[in-house]
């Protein structure tokens, strides 16, 4: 399980790190960026291999983002296109068509909501809870609660905060 939280905390800080390059001008050479998420893209892929209970959960996260248009970048188009890549090469383990929905659903409202939050002002617990995506982490909490798979909701922090501390380099 130390594997799989390393993975998730090393995915949330090269997520996050691509973003402040490519979204937020951080002054770092952008084949960094590049690079970053061929990292992330691969460490996604090596999760859902070696941890096949994660499956569901980085599918579905990648799945969100890009039915939501949050791959707006080249660096991200790569990680994608890396964690296919990798996921040809090491193999899907058999996909729990639940669990996948179910964050799918959860990480679909989290990316809505947080743009429907940056367009219009609203209430302060409102901005809180879609900022930090809060749908998705509760679900996955539920999720562990009900099966004893807590190595979802553990990587799930641990990439939560990885991405959350990340942010605050600017």
């Amino acid at each position: 399980m130390y594997l799989a939280i390393i993975s998730s905390v090393l995915i949330g800080f090269l997520a996050k790190f691509t973003d402040l390059i490519v979204d937020d001008g951080l002054n770092i050479n952008k084949y960094i960026g590049y690079s970053g998420s061929v990292v992330y893209g691969f460490l996604l892929a090596f999760l859902m291999y070696s941890y096949p209970a994660l499956t569901p959960l980085c599918l579905a996260v990648s799945i969100s983002v890009i039915m939501t248009g949050k791959i707006d970048a080249p660096t991200h188009s790569l990680a994608i296109a890396s964690m296919i890549f990798f996921i040809a090469f090491f193999g899907l383990p058999q996909v729990n068509f639940l669990f996948l929905v179910t964050f799918l659903v959860a990480g679909t409202i989290d990316e809505i909501g947080n743009d429907y939050i940056d367009k219009r002002k609203k209430k302060r617990y409102a901005k809180i809870f879609f900022q930090n995506r809060l749908t998705l982490e509760f679900t996955v909490f539920i999720i562990s609660l009900i099966t004893g798979e807590w190595i979802l909701w553990i990587s799930m922090a641990s990439f939560d905060v990885a991405y959350i501390l990340t942010g605050k380099i600017k």
